[in-house]
């Protein structure tokens, strides 16, 4: 029997959006208006009031209200039903019923990168010693007991069940080339070059097996960069191209009452979860080549004078605007740049929501993005600092005088991290994840116990496959940027400059569709188009909430993972809501004003 969950969960909200349709339809269980007295509250409904002339006291006819005539917003109601009844279900039942998959494409990502890793390892060993189980003991000694697990099966077997290595390799290159074909021929190659005839080709071998598989890395990096070119195309035209769309065709078409509420969940609802959506598909579809190293993050404020004033101007700010839309009170004498003072005060929300939210999320994302830059500092000291220990251990010194020496050739901040993590002598203490050193220098300490020379060869070898490593995921982070890159400047800058001045067009062309007879083209009995200031409390808040998922979707895509990222959210946050006010001024000025 399967999984009842997402069934379970999508009835609940169907049935959820029921009640909550027929509560709204009806005006008596929320005491919602129904001033035509039809039993249906006036929420979908179109109202025109019913005038008559009287003939007055003073002998004047007198225009009077004597009712209500109502017509039903089939749109609208057709929006909500749906919404209700088939999306929100429909969307439930996918995303969770989709969380199973998502889980095994996750690990399979894992898998994939913790074998290449184990098939370059092996590599790297087999070049010191012409004997492929000496380079599996060597390889799972110098992983961490999740990625060492794989390999760890393989000594058990041999170990425990009695088979053979020759049964059990074949049986591991099978089990990889079924999951990741590049990989099983890897292994296949590797188990004959253990049977060349001398130490020389042994050797030249393995090299070639690390070259061809770095080559078949490359391609797939290649492949996955113009992938995202559509993604980007995607994303160029919905952030930038439909609200500027909108802008020029809103008042002619004489889009406003419920439909500004269609609209606004459009852009401040369905696209950012598409794009957050589609990003998270887009970073599982991400080639890597070794396992992800997940440091322990702090969590907790970490302020700063810098993020300390932004939170504060931004609470005034909203403070300032909130004032003026509760009681009409404005501190402006006169409207900015040909702006009303709602308008004005739209646009003060929105700094001071991009200003008071970006100083927070820096507040406590800082913690987190120190660890993860000290691990990333870390990590990238790793392979120097291995070659440097194994250098000394071939030169006779022991493991705590070549971890000494090796470290005071690094630098300034490597030497006071390393301290911290690793006392020397002894190395003990706190031992912390910290880019994958604790459990390289762990690695080094164990290969020099089974002496100087062969343990220095071993360290050295490691660290050649460390540096490859990081070689190429450098190369994947730049075609990222590459693809990508230029589209988060896009969207924090250019696109809110763009839609800011498309305000200005917008106020133009309102003002011309309102001298049209009727003063819009296509309004439905009882609405009023959408104004300016609807607009740009519209785009503006879209963009802000652009700028938060573009900054988290190209960080993830760059590193790999599928959280994080919100220490780049701050800035952007920032330059979209300052972007988005300039454009909106200079467009007044020009156009508006």
């Amino acid at each position: 029997m399967g999984d009842a969950r997402p069934l379970i969960a999508s009835a609940a909200v169907f049935i959820a959006g029921v009640l909550a349709l027929a509560m709204t339809l009806s005006p008596e269980p929320l005491g919602l208006k129904d001033i035509d007295e039809d039993g249906i509250s006036d929420l979908y409904q179109d109202l025109t009031v019913l005038k008559d002339l009287q003939l007055g006291s003073d002998g004047e006819w007198v225009e009077l209200e004597v009712g209500h005539t109502s017509e039903m917003d089939l749109p609208f109601l057709l929006f909500i039903g749906v919404l209700l009844l088939i999306a929100l279900p429909a969307a439930v039942l996918l995303y969770i019923s989709r969380g199973p998959f998502r889980m095994a494409e996750r690990d399979r990502r894992d898998r994939a990168s913790i074998m290449q890793d184990n098939v370059r390892r092996l590599a790297a060993f087999l070049e010191i010693n012409p004997s492929l189980l000496s380079a599996l003991k060597c390889a799972h000694i110098s992983q961490s007991e999740k990625e060492g697990r794989i390999l760890g099966r393989v000594l058990w077997e041999l170990r425990c069940k009695g088979r053979t290595f020759d049964e059990c390799m074949a049986e591991l290159s099978e089990e990889w080339g079924n999951e990741e074909p590049m990989l099983g021929r890897a292994l296949e190659s590797l188990r004959g070059a253990e049977l060349e005839p001398s130490e020389e080709e042994v050797l030249a071998s393995a090299r070639r097996v690390v070259e061809r598989l770095s080559e078949e890395s490359r391609e797939r990096m290649e492949a996955y960069g113009r992938s995202l070119s559509a993604p980007s195309t995607a994303l160029f035209g919905l952030g930038v191209l439909l609200p500027v769309l909108l802008a020029t065709m809103v008042p002619i078409a004489g889009i406003g009452g419920r439909t500004t509420y269609m609209v606004g969940f459009l852009l401040w609802a369905v696209l950012p979860a598409s794009i957050l959506v589609f990003g998270g598909y887009l970073v599982r579809k991400r080639p890597r080549f070794s396992p992800a190293y997940k440091g322990q993050a702090r969590f907790g404020p970490c302020p700063t004078p810098l993020n300390i004033a932004s939170t504060l101007l931004g609470l005034v700010l909203l403070v300032l605007s909130i004032r003026y839309m509760l009681t009409g009170v404005s501190p402006l004498t006169l409207p900015l740049a040909g702006l009303s003072h709602l308008e004005t005060h739209f646009l003060m929300l929105l700094c001071g929501t991009a200003l008071a939210s970006g100083g927070v999320i820096d507040m406590y994302s800082r913690g987190p993005e120190q660890e993860r830059r000290r691990d990333e500092l870390l990590g990238r000291s790793v392979p120097e600092l291995l070659n440097g220990i194994g250098s000394s251990l071939l030169d006779g010194r022991s493991f705590e005088a070549a971890l000494k020496r090796a470290s005071v050739k690094g630098d300034g901040r490597v030497r006071t991290e390393l301290a911290k993590a690793f006392p020397v002598p002894g190395m003990s203490g706190q031992v912390t994840q910290s880019g994958g050193l604790d459990k390289a220098l762990m690695s080094a300490r164990e290969f020099s116990r089974a002496g100087l020379e062969s343990g220095g060869r071993a360290v050295r070898a490691l660290s050649r496959h460390l540096g490859e490593l990081q070689r190429l995921d450098r190369e994947m982070r730049e075609r990222i940027k590459a693809s990508i890159g230029q589209m988060e400047v896009t969207s924090s800058i250019f696109a809110p400059l763009m839609i800011g001045s498309s305000a200005g067009i917008f106020k133009l062309m309102e003002g011309s569709s309102s001298a049209l007879e009727g003063g819009s083209l296509m309004l439905s009995s009882g609405s009023s188009p959408m104004g300016s200031s609807t607009f740009i409390l519209l785009s503006g808040v879209y963009l802000l909430l652009l700028s938060v998922v573009t900054a988290l979707t190209f960080h993830r895509l760059e590193q790999g993972a599928e959280t994080g990222g919100w220490s780049r959210v701050p800035r952007r946050l920032v330059q979209s809501g300052l972007a988005f006010t300039a454009g909106v001024v200079l467009s007044s000025l020009l156009l508006g004003g």
